[in-house]
């Protein structure tokens, strides 16, 4: 299991394929956009949750 996801996500160094770049990334959106979902209420109440998400990832406050 350890070793498919290694070949899934890439190695933990900086030699990783382009693809794995990519998988790196969505994973990081679907996981932005869980945790937004889950505490939507309590931190932002009029923004949409991509919105926030995409403020969350280019670092706009």
């Amino acid at each position: 299991m350890e070793e498919t996801l290694r070949h899934i996500i890439g190695p933990d160094s900086n030699a990783i394929n382009g693809w794995q770049m990519s998988i790196r990334g969505i994973l990081v959106f679907c996981l932005a956009i869980a945790m937004v979902r889950l505490g939507y209420h309590l931190i932002f109440s009029k923004n949409a949750t991509f919105d926030i998400v995409l403020r969350i990832i280019l670092g706009i406050g």
